[in-house]
């Protein structure tokens, strides 16, 4: 589900200042290629996020034991879950290089 949602948004043509067509489903496919695909959680059960469409995203997370999640999403962004960090893209980017993990430049 996971997969076919990023399929989905990166189609959007808002997106295609960003990348192309082309480069979205290469995006795709190199992503399903190099991850590590797992089953889909079971639906069902009490509501997680104040979007319902987003609840699979956390119990897909949770059920993986995933230390976190990267999402622009405000019903995610929002989330405060036991044992699962959300953040922004530019969080993860402002983390990754405020911790002596910068890439260095020349």
């Amino acid at each position: 589900m996971l997969l076919d949602e990023l399929s989905a948004v990166l189609d959007r043509p808002r997106f295609r200042k960003h990348l192309s067509e082309q480069d979205a489903h290469r995006f795709v496919e190199m992503i399903r290629e190099l991850a590590e695909v797992v089953d889909d959680p079971l639906e069902g059960g009490d509501p997680i996020t104040s979007d319902p469409d987003d609840d699979f995203v956390v119990a897909l997370a949770e059920a993986v034991g995933a230390d976190g999640l990267i999402s622009g999403d405000l019903h995610l962004t929002t989330l405060r879950r036991r044992g699962l960090t959300v953040m922004t893209p530019r969080d993860l980017l402002n983390a990754l290089t405020h911790d002596g993990t910068r890439p260095k430049r020349g």
